[in-house]
């Protein structure tokens, strides 16, 4: 709860809740032939492996938050089964002796050394294999094998061998799918480790093969990369436009799971879709709809906001903050997200009054006068609501723009669509 916030109020602005899984499991595991190292499979012909987990980057993050305690035992079971599973020496040392966990237990050299002992085996292994390869297989057999090496280090989570790995495998790779799967599997290595640098450059490359001749199967999942990406560093208006369009054929599995596309499309799209667009694209959607019940805060949010139910949309806002500040690509943006849809609520209230009483704007928002007050005096004070407050009269009074600064604002938000309109025509002509 705020500092100035009354103990009586109920405004979001710093709560925690429980999220559940970032990442799907990976539900198909198999045992290598030539080794005893596990290695994780795709559901289908269709899908790519889960490679790295990310669920182990969602668990570390809870860890690493003080404030989260009660989503560490789950955490750290899942973080030490999957190391256990999988052998994962450089994650291991990466838990203890850079993030410095302290709540995974103390750092054990004989296991380490056994997992290292592991890792070596079966990349020994894999060297073996290719060294047979290049005598009696082809091209391709090779091409798999330097797959298979860059794979393994992206499971065991050592960045800076798989990344080099990777690169290697796509010298060697011809045909354009095969290198956009390849730029898909390093943004999720970035993507694990927070690289946001990174993870521009491969998206932009990524981009690059898919406008050349991506099929439909690499453009659908891309968007998903993208979109999460976006989301990642406050992007919402470009992430709400991407999701949009991956909610109604997701298939990046490997990615996340269907519930959490919906979670990130929801807050991308309540902060920067306009009341008619909340109602098409939000409140409507079969597919929000058909995953409400995982995130209901959201839900609630999204339709009390629609219905002008500002008592009830503060407190779905409170438990929705929480949410964001449970994801670990939300976190750093949730109090800014729960800020500015309280400014969107505040100027939809306003805009249908010339003045409103103060008691009675607080009443709708379910609030105490004083805290109301502060709140507005904030937001007018940095030009985000066009208001004064008469405490004399205790009223709200609107400032309308000039009609110069309404028709400048329409140039604008007709030029914006515009250009996404030629964007659009444009990728059609390339496709």
């Amino acid at each position: 709860m705020s500092a100035d916030q009354p103990a009586d109020t109920v405004v979001p602005d710093i709560v925690e809740t429980q999220v559940t899984d970032a990442a799907p499991a990976a539900d198909t595991l198999a045992t290598g032939s030539e080794s005893t190292a596990t290695t994780v499979k795709p559901l289908d012909d269709n899908s790519l492996p889960p490679i790295p987990d990310l669920r182990i980057a969602q668990a570390l993050f809870q860890l690493g938050q003080s404030e989260l305690s009660d989503l560490h035992e789950g955490a750290r079971t899942l973080v030490l089964e999957q190391i256990d599973l999988h052998q994962m020496a450089p994650l291991y040392d990466h838990i203890h002796h850079t993030l410095c966990l302290s709540n995974v237990g103390e750092f054990d050299r004989t296991k380490y050394e056994g997992m290292v002992s592991a890792n070596d085996a079966h990349l020994a292994s894999l060297d073996e294999k290719y060294k047979k390869y290049e005598e009696e297989e082809g091209d391709m057999e090779l091409l798999g094998v330097l797959r298979d090496r860059a794979e393994y280090l992206a499971l065991i989570c050592d960045d800076k061998r798989a990344k080099e790995a990777y690169k290697v495998a796509e010298e060697k790779t011809s045909t354009s799918g095969a290198k956009i799967d390849l730029l898909f599997a390093q943004l999720r290595l970035a993507l694990f480790f927070m690289q946001h640098d990174e993870t521009a450059t491969l998206l932009d490359r990524a981009q690059a093969l898919i406008d050349k001749g991506g099929d439909w199967d690499r453009r659908n999942r891309f968007k998903a990369y993208r979109g999460i990406y976006l989301a990642s560093i406050r992007k919402f208006s470009e992430a709400s436009d991407v999701l949009q369009d991956t909610v109604a054929t997701f298939t990046s599995t490997e990615l996340c799971s269907y519930a959490d596309i919906v979670k990130y499309c929801v807050v991308a799209g309540l902060i920067s879709l306009d009341r008619a667009d909340l109602k098409r694209k939000l409140v409507d959607s079969p597919e929000i709809l058909a995953t409400r019940s995982a995130w209901e805060s959201l839900g609630s949010a999204t339709d009390s906001l629609y219905l002008a139910d500002y008592a009830s949309f503060f407190v779905a806002l409170a438990d929705a903050q929480r949410l964001l500040e449970q994801d670990r690509f939300l976190h750093a943006h949730a109090r800014y997200w729960v800020r500015e849809l309280r400014v969107k609520a505040y100027n939809q209230l306003l805009q249908s009054y010339s003045s409103l009483a103060l008691d009675s704007m607080a009443r709708s928002f379910g609030v105490t006068v004083d805290w109301l007050d502060g709140d507005l005096a904030k937001f007018i004070r940095q030009a985000r609501i066009h208001a004064v407050i008469d405490r004399v009269d205790n009223v709200v009074q609107t400032r309308r723009g000039t009609g110069r600064d309404t028709r400048y604002r329409q140039v604008i938000a007709e030029g914006d669509k515009l250009l996404n309109k030629l964007q659009k025509y444009q990728n059609a002509l390339i496709i």
